[in-house]
């Protein structure tokens, strides 16, 4: 066997070739191992002897394009049987692919979202038959079931579909940053390599579904891609703009055939009751009724395909392309190859970075020889880095499509992370899209209009809703409950109590732990840390050297806890002396950076809460309000003026004009000031003052890191199987 490039032409559908010609076409040149049971006058006489008394019942979705693939099996039968032999009748229901349409496919888990519904009626006797688009079909079925006949292919390609009132006519004429919709990852991974300056939002319903949400006045979408084959079938081929093929866009595996999935006969059993008898023959006249509708070409070049993706241990949202083309051969002599089996595999990185492409071919005599053609190439393409691009994106399953930012943005441990804190760009969408940043290893996904998504840092769970519910999480062990409304509510991470969340509080949570004041600043994101019972701020990035450390200019690279957990609703943020506005419940805050006034009032009046059992208020019209937290005295002017407080004994710092949260803590007797808004910490080790600040005082600030992308950045939030 061969494994040489031979010279290969690009596809064209017209081409005797490149199609998959029906069973009466080329069956002396079929291999030797393929069931013969096409339309001949022999086989016509063997066909007449299978019968079922009772009804053939197929199985199918209940999507148009299902119930109009199985007609098409449906009325391929009855051109095989007569109604005396079998009579059939077609029974549809929804799977988990089509009851959740809110969630991207590849957060659905699992590689059978549009098959294991079908297959558990399949199993229990419910149905005899299940008929599937192709692509959708794990290449590992479940025990007891076998895919038993593939049927004549339709165009495996791609189509662009553009909105009704633009005129383009391909994807290179779009407009940088136009978006195209598509719920295949495949898809936004080669394009994302072909045309960068595109975006990519998903998008999931039936094909009427998504040609409404196109064509919508208020649409985001630019166009579509859909496949070609769909198209024809259900009769909107004439939407079609262009048809997208190599090198440009490689089709999934099995796309444009339908498969036809069956129980496997079970064995005969030497002591077998009439019902396991009846069963027994029932599936075996079943199994050889379907293989009478295979077309061998198709099935090849699917059983190549097929093992390719089989080898790669992926699924049909995996950024897997193939090409497949079979070619006849001239027959010296009965036992020589029949046909010449070429395969091209592709696989791309979800951000379109990194690209795997080989080439094999061979001259197929069974099924055995495509299968192995399959697999070698597999081998072929991890040999050239494939199972890095697989390994990346399994260690990072909910880092598949963002769908919208335009600019890929920054990485900061190995997972992705769609925030630009300088002020250029930033991948997230405040106002109802989905972002979706990994950290460290796990997923966290953010919806800012009031929906709830999970995070996952630490290999737990944890959710927020920012409409004004409560939502736990589980980090360490305990429980931690957080309400952005103003009710107070309580968390226990490491044993000590943490506090209340007072009604109006910008920096919001106060808590103890270890004995000491713990201050987090819930609109950004940032966390306070005690460990000896003084009063430290901390904000959201942190330094890995000096862990209650933070610098305003730091790479986030060298941060991987920097990410914008933004909070609230309608943010504004100007980090050299503008104004941000936050509005969580309905009231007001105003912060000048420059030295100017500050007042927050959330909910109209004051409050104050001490997280050890004594009185804390703060005035926030202006006032000065004391507290004693451990035994010293803290006063607090939100005004502009000085305060100290003495928590260990020695001198807390001051609270310079302008600070949203202005939180001082003692560290060894020294001072140690913390902007929390911008996320400046002061880090003070030896008793000397140290302090960084992002609004023009005077500071300390650490040596500016600069940042670097990572390449192994995954940005496709990949969608799924159901490209249709």
């Amino acid at each position: 066997m061969e494994m040489e490039q031979p010279t290969t032409e690009t596809y064209n559908p017209n081409h005797q070739k490149n199609r998959c010609p029906s069973t009466s076409l080329g069956v002396n040149s079929r291999p030797i191992d393929i069931l013969e049971l096409t339309n001949t006058p022999k086989n016509i006489e063997m066909n007449s002897s299978l019968s079922l008394t009772d009804n053939l019942i197929i199985g199918t979705r209940n999507s148009k394009l299902a119930l109009i693939q199985a007609d098409l099996v449906e009325r391929e039968i009855n051109k095989r049987f007569t109604t005396d032999q079998i009579k059939t009748e077609i029974q549809s229901m929804s799977t988990s692919g089509d009851e959740n349409l809110q969630k991207p496919l590849y957060l659905l888990g699992g590689k059978s979202v549009w098959t294991k519904e079908l297959e558990f009626n399949l199993l229990n006797g419910s149905i005899d038959l299940i008929v599937h688009s192709l692509k959708d079909v794990p290449t590992a079925l479940p025990a007891g079931c076998e895919l038993t006949s593939v049927m004549l292919r339709e165009d495996p390609r791609d189509a662009l579909i553009i909105r009704n009132s633009l005129p383009f006519t391909n994807l290179s004429q779009l407009p940088p940053g136009s978006i195209i919709g598509t719920s295949s990852v495949r898809r936004v991974a080669q394009l994302r390599r072909r045309f960068p300056n595109l975006a990519f939002q998903d998008i999931r319903g039936n094909l009427q579904t998504r040609f409404k949400k196109l064509d919508a006045t208020d649409s985001p979408y630019t166009g579509i891609i859909l496949a070609v084959a769909g198209l024809k079938r259900i009769g909107l081929a004439t939407r079609i703009t262009s048809y997208l093929e190599p090198p440009d866009l490689y089709h999934a595996v099995g796309q444009g055939a339908i498969g036809i999935e069956i129980r496997t006969p079970p064995a005969m059993k030497l002591n077998e009751t009439l019902e396991e008898t009846i069963l027994r023959e029932r599936a075996t006249t079943v199994q050889k009724l379907v293989k009478s509708l295979e077309d061998w070409r198709t099935a090849l070049t699917c059983e190549a395909e097929r093992a390719l993706l089989r080898r790669l241990e992926g699924g049909c949202s995996v950024p897997v392309g193939v090409q497949c083309s079979l070619v006849d051969l001239p027959m010296p002599c009965p036992w020589a190859p029949k046909a010449r089996l070429t395969l091209v595999g592709v696989v791309t990185s979800v951000d379109g970075l990194e690209e795997v492409r080989k080439e094999a071919w061979v001259d197929v005599c069974s099924t055995k020889d495509a299968i192995h053609l399959g697999t070698t190439l597999a081998d072929q393409l991890f040999s050239d880095g494939a199972d890095k691009i697989l390994d990346q994106l399994n260690s990072h399953p909910a880092s598949s499509i963002n769908v919208t930012d335009v600019t890929p943005s920054t990485n900061t441990t190995g997972g992705t992370q769609a925030t630009d804190l300088t002020g250029g760009t930033q991948a997230t969408d405040l106002t109802g899209g989905t972002q979706a940043t990994d950290l460290t290893g796990g997923s966290q996904a953010t919806d800012l209009t009031g929906g709830t998504e999970a995070t996952n840092s630490t290999g737990q769970t944890q959710e927020t809703d920012l409409a004004g519910g409560t939502r736990t999480n589980d980090l360490t062990g305990g429980t931690q409950a957080t309400s952005l409304t103003g009710s107070t509510q309580a968390t226990d991470s490491t044993g000590g109590t943490q506090g209340t969340n007072t009604t109006g509080s910008t920096c919001g949570t106060q808590a103890t732990n270890t004995g000491g004041t713990q201050t987090t600043n819930s609109t950004l994101g940032t966390q306070a840390t005690n460990t000896t019972g003084a009063t430290q701020a901390t904000d959201s990035i942190v330094n890995p050297t000096h862990p209650s450390s933070t610098f305003n200019n730091a790479s986030q690279e060298n941060h991987p806890a920097s990410s914008i957990n933004v909070t609230d609703v309608t943010p504004s943020t100007n980090t050299t002396g503008g104004t941000q506005a936050t509005d969580l419940t309905g009231g007001t805050q105003a912060t000048d950076l420059t030295g100017g006034s500050q007042a927050t009032d959330l909910t109209g009046g004051t409050e104050a809460t001490n997280s050890t059992g004594q009185t804390q208020e703060t005035d926030l019209a202006g006032g000065t309000r004391t507290n004693d937290l451990t035994g010293g005295t803290q006063a607090t002017s939100l005004t502009g003026s000085t305060q100290a407080t003495d928590s260990t004994g020695g001198t807390q710092g001051t609270n310079t004009t302008g600070s949203t949260c202005g939180t001082q803590a003692t560290n060894t007797g020294g001072t140690q000031t913390t902007n929390s808004t911008l996320g400046t910490q002061a880090t003070n080790t030896t008793g000397a003052t140290q302090a960084t600040d992002s609004i023009g005082e005077t500071q300390a600030t650490a040596p500016s890191v600069p940042s670097k992308p990572n390449p192994n950045a995954c940005w496709c939030h990949a969608r799924c199987s159901q490209e249709l």
